[in-house]
């Protein structure tokens, strides 16, 4: 409940829909799963595209030091626009730190 409060005050910072005219990304580690209540919160509030469309895990991966509380692999990362804004193609980068950390985690 609290991911949904939370993506809930974003849509509210960033505005309902695109009426207005201006062109939004949202990119990032939202924590939440296609098909969620955080993540069905955030698309009824927002005319939101998605950019992932193959839906591409990005936790619970090879080369992702992060591992969750579900063993199988997960669609938690996301890019989300509005406005005339089109997403043709993405690639996730995975950088480390000097221990190995993926700089994401």
């Amino acid at each position: 409940m609290i991911k949904a409060l939370q993506l809930l005050e974003i849509t509210k910072a960033l505005g309902v829909d695109d009426k207005d005219g201006h062109n939004v990304l949202l990119a990032g580690d939202l924590n939440c799963e296609p098909g969620s209540l955080p993540w069905n919160v955030l698309l009824q509030r927002g005319s939101w595209r998605e950019g992932n469309r193959q839906r591409q895990p990005t936790a619970n991966v090879d080369g992702n030091t992060f591992k969750g509380k579900k063993s199988e692999p997960a669609v938690i990362d996301h890019i989300l626009f509005r406005g005339a804004l089109q997403c043709n193609d993405f690639k996730a980068v995975d950088m480390k730190d000097d221990k190995g950390v993926s700089l994401s985690d």
